[in-house]
C-alpha cells in the first residue's frame, strides 16, 4: 500500500500542514529488515498508513489499540525504531463485519473512546466524538479530504471501505481547527483485483446492494467503478431512507510518477428526525417530523512525483452538497419548519506538499501549503444569503533521532482565517523512548484553536411551541450565535505501548484545558443556541489491549474515562462521554469461518433540559449496554456469507436525544468475487 502523509506540525523555523508528519524512511542498507510507516493522510488520500503486520505478527488493532508496527533504521550502525501510529486502525479482517451491512456508525461506536450519536436504522444524520469532545471538535475525512459541514456518516457505502483510522490526542491538532478533539479518516477502495457484488437484507425492511468493476487497465491507465443502493424502512416512525452512490477512480502511472482522479456522487432521501434541530449538538431539542434530501458530489485530483530523497504531492479537491431539511407536510408553523430549509455547501481545497527522508539525526522533513475556501448558501438564519470562509495554512513537520532509542517529532501549523483575521500558530511535539522492540513510552503536547462552524454561527432560527410532538419536541426554539468566540486549547498526553508476545497493551492519560469552549446552552431569551464557556478542562485515561491467545482466538478490550467540566463553576458539561467500556472476542473455529462477539457500555454526563412552562424537566437517559454478534463463512475463495445480530439482550436503550433504539435485529448477506 502506498504510504501517505498528513503533516503534524511544529514550526521551529518552519511552518504547518494539514498532513500528519511522515515517519522516517528505512535505510537502504540491505542487511536491515525494514517496514515503512507513514502515519497520516496526505494528498494521495489514502491516509494514516500503517503496515498490516508488526514484528510479532499483530496487525491493525480493533477496538482501540494501535498497530504496533515498527520501522527499522540504521544510524551509525545502531538499529532504532520509529514511532507507531498514534491511534486506532481497522483494515483487512477487522472490517469484514462492514463489507455488506450498512452500519458504519455502529461499527465506529465499538471503537475505544468513540461515541457516535444519531438516529435511524444506520444511525443516519450521525455525528461522532472522541474521548468526550463535541462533534464539532471531531474532523471526519474521506480519503484524506475534509468533508463538508453537516456530513453524515450514514452516507458512506460500507462495502467500499478499505481502512478506517481514528487519530486521538495532540497528534490530531495537525489537521487544524476542526480536529481539536480528534480525527477519523475513512479510506475507500480504489477498485479490487476483480469485479465484486455484495447483497444483504434484514429487519426493518432493510436491503442493500453494492458492486464494483475491479481494476480495468489500459497501458499507464488503471481505473475502476463502484456503486451501491441502500434502503431501510426505519425502526420507528420517520427513520426510513433510500440512498444511492456511484464512484470512479482513475490513476495514471509513469514510472514513479502518478496522477490520480477520484469522483463520486451520493443521493439520499429519508427521514431525519432532528435534522433542523441542534440536538445532535447536545441541546436535547428533538423534532420527529424532519426529513432530509441530499445530493452531494466530491472530486479530487492528486499527483505524486519523486526526486532524489524528496516526494512532491500537489492536490486539488472540490465537494458540493445540497441539503434540504423539511417537514413532510411542508411549512409547519407549529414545528417552526420553513419551506425549503436548505443549505448548499461548497468546499474547495488546493494543496502543495513535499516530504524528504534521511537517515541520521534528521530522519524526515515535510512542508505543506494549503488554501481552502468554503461557503454555504442557505435560508432564514443565513438571511437567505451567502456566507464564506477562506483559510490559508502553512505547516511543517520534522522527525529527529536524538539517540538510537529516543525520538522527537516536531510540528507546527500557522493558519489565517478571513472570518477572524489574526494569524494563529499552534505547535505540537511528541517525545518517544523505545525501551525495547515493541515497548515504548511517549509524551505529547500541543495547542489548538477552533473557529465556530457555520451552524454554530448561523443556524436558522426555529421557534418551537408545544404541539402534537410533545414531550419529545418542546421549548422556545433555537438559533445560531454570530457572537461566538473561537476556542483555544492546550492538549497534553502521556502513555505507553507494550508488546509481550501475542499481547499488546496501550495505556495513557490526557489533560486538555480550554478557553472559550463552545457548548450548547440557553440564551437570555430562552432560545437554545451555542455559548462560550470561559474556562473548561477535560482529563481522563484510556487503556486498550488485544491478546492473540492462539491462532484461532483473540480478545480485545478498551476502557475510557473522561471528566469534562466548567472549571469556573465546577459543573460537568452535559451529555459528554463520562466512561466507555468496549470488549470483544474473535474465534475462527475452522478455516474460512469467523465468529465475533462485541459488548459496549457507554455512560454520559447527566443532561437535564427544562421543558415548556408548567412541564417537568426532561432527564435524558445517560447510559446503555449493547451486545452484538457476527458470523462470517467463506464458502469458497470467491463467496462469503455473513450474519449480524444486534442488541441480543433486547435492551430498549436510549440515545441522548431520548428516543428508544430498536430491540434485537439481524442482517444477513453475501459477498461474491466475480
Amino acid at each position: 500500500m502506498a504510504s501517505t502523509n498528513p503533516s503534524k506540525s511544529l514550526l521551529f523555523l518552519l511552518f504547518p500542514t494539514l498532513l500528519y508528519g511522515q515517519s522516517p524512511s528505512p535505510t537502504s542498507t540491505p542487511a536491515v529488515a525494514a517496514t515503512h510507516l507513514s502515519p497520516g493522510p496526505q494528498a494521495g488520500g489514502q491516509g494514516l498508513v500503517v503496515p498490516s503486520q508488526g514484528a510479532d505478527g499483530i496487525g491493525g488493532i480493533t477496538g482501540g489499540s494501535a498497530t504496533q508496527a515498527e520501522t527499522v533504521f540504521q544510524i551509525q550502525e545502531v538499529v532504532v525504531q520509529a514511532k507507531p501510529f498514534p491511534g486506532d486502525v481497522w483494515e483487512g479482517k477487522d472490517l469484514e463485519g462492514l463489507q455488506n451491512d450498512g452500519r458504519l456508525s455502529t461499527f465506529l461506536n465499538d471503537a475505544g473512546g468513540v461515541d457516535v450519536q444519531g438516529v435511524g436504522g444506520a444511525k443516519t444524520f450521525s455525528t461522532a466524538s472522541i474521548r468526550g469532545s463535541s462533534p464539532g471538535q471531531t474532523l471526519i475525512l474521506l480519503n484524506g479530504q475534509r468533508t463538508n459541514e453537516g456530513f453524515d456518516l450514514g452516507l458512506v457505502p460500507t462495502g467500499d471501505i478499505e481502512r478506517i483510522e481514528v487519530l486521538k490526542g495532540p497528534a490530531a491538532l495537525a489537521y487544524g481547527s476542526e480536529a481539536t478533539g480528534g480525527a477519523i479518516n475513512i479510506i475507500t477502495k480504489a477498485g479490487t483485483g476483480g469485479a465484486n457484488l455484495d447483497a444483504s437484507g434484514g429487519d426493518f425492511n432493510t436491503w442493500q446492494v453494492q458492486g464494483g468493476t475491479g481494476h480495468m487497465k489500459a497501458g499507464a491507465w488503471d481505473s475502476s467503478w463502484n456503486a451501491g443502493w441502500y434502503q431501510t424502512g426505519g425502526y420507528t416512525v420517520n427513520t426510513d431512507e433510500v440512498s444511492g452512490e456511484i464512484n470512479h477512480d482513475s490513476e495514471w502511472s509513469w514510472g514513479d510518477d502518478r496522477l490520480s482522479l477520484r469522483a463520486g456522487y451520493v443521493y439520499k432521501d429519508g427521514g431525519s428526525p432532528n435534522g433542523d434541530s441542534l440536538s445532535a449538538q447536545d441541546t436535547g431539542q428533538f423534532d420527529t417530523d424532519d426529513r432530509e434530501k441530499r445530493n452531494a458530489v466530491e472530486v479530487s485530483l492528486q499527483g505524486e512525483r519523486a526526486s532524489d530523497d524528496w516526494t512532491f504531492r500537489p492536490s486539488l479537491s472540490y465537494s458540493f452538497a445540497d441539503v434540504e431539511r423539511l417537514n413532510p407536510l411542508g411549512p409547519d408553523a407549529v414545528a417552526g419548519v420553513p419551506l425549503g430549509d436548505e443549505n448548499i455547501y461548497n468546499h474547495f481545497d488546493s494543496r502543495a506538499s513535499a516530504g524528504g527522508k534521511w537517515s541520521g539525526f534528521l530522519q524526515s522533513l515535510d512542508l505543506d501549503a494549503e488554501f481552502r475556501a468554503q461557503n454555504v448558501t442557505g435560508t432564514e438564519g443565513l438571511g437567505g444569503g451567502y456566507r464564506w470562509d477562506n483559510r490559508t495554512s502553512l505547516s511543517t513537520h520534522a522527525g529527529l533521532a536524538l539517540s538510537p532509542d529516543l525520538f522527537l517529532d516536531l510540528g507546527g501549523r500557522m493558519d489565517w482565517y478571513n472570518s477572524y483575521g489574526p494569524l494563529v500558530f499552534n505547535p505540537e511535539a511528541t517525545l518517544r523512548e523505545v525501551l525495547s522492540p515493541g515497548r515504548d513510552l511517549y509524551l505529547e503536547a500541543g495547542t489548538g484553536y477552533r473557529y465556530p462552524d457555520f451552524d454554530e454561527l448561523f443556524h436558522p432560527t426555529i421557534a418551537y411551541i408545544v404541539g402534537p410532538d410533545t414531550p419529545v419536541e418542546f421549548g422556545n426554539g433555537e438559533t445560531g450565535n454570530p457572537n461566538l468566540l473561537p476556542e483555544s486549547s492546550l492538549n497534553l498526553e502521556a502513555g505507553t505501548d507494550l508488546l509481550f508476545g501475542g499481547l499488546l497493551l496501550k495505556a495513557g492519560g490526557f489533560w486538555n484545558t480550554y478557553s472559550n469552549l463552545i457548548v450548547p446552552g440557553e440564551d437570555a431569551s430562552n432560545f437554545w443556541t451555542f455559548l462560550n464557556v470561559a474556562h473548561a478542562r477535560q482529563l481522563g485515561a484510556e487503556v486498550g489491549l488485544k491478546w492473540n491467545l492462539t491462532k484461532d482466538w483473540s480478545l480485545r478490550g478498551d476502557y475510557t474515562y473522561v471528566d469534562s467540566r466548567d472549571t469556573d463553576s465546577n459543573r460537568l458539561i452535559p451529555a459528554r462521554m463520562r466512561q466507555k467500556l468496549s470488549a470483544g472476542v474473535d474465534w475462527e473455529p475452522a478455516p474460512g469461518a469467523r465468529l465475533n462477539l462485541d459488548a459496549d457500555y457507554l455512560d454520559r454526563n447527566p443532561a437535564v433540559y427544562n421543558g415548556p412552562q408548567d412541564s417537568p424537566p426532561l432527564v435524558v437517559a445517560s447510559d446503555y449496554t449493547v451486545f452484538n454478534a457476527g458470523f462470517k463463512l467463506d464458502l469458497t475463495r470467491d463467496t462469503r456469507l455473513f450474519l449480524e445480530l444486534d442488541n441480543l439482550l433486547n435492551q430498549t436503550y436510549a440515545t441522548f436525544q431520548g428516543l428508544p433504539m430498536p430491540g434485537r435485529s439481524f442482517e444477513a448477506g453475501t459477498h461474491l468475487s466475480l
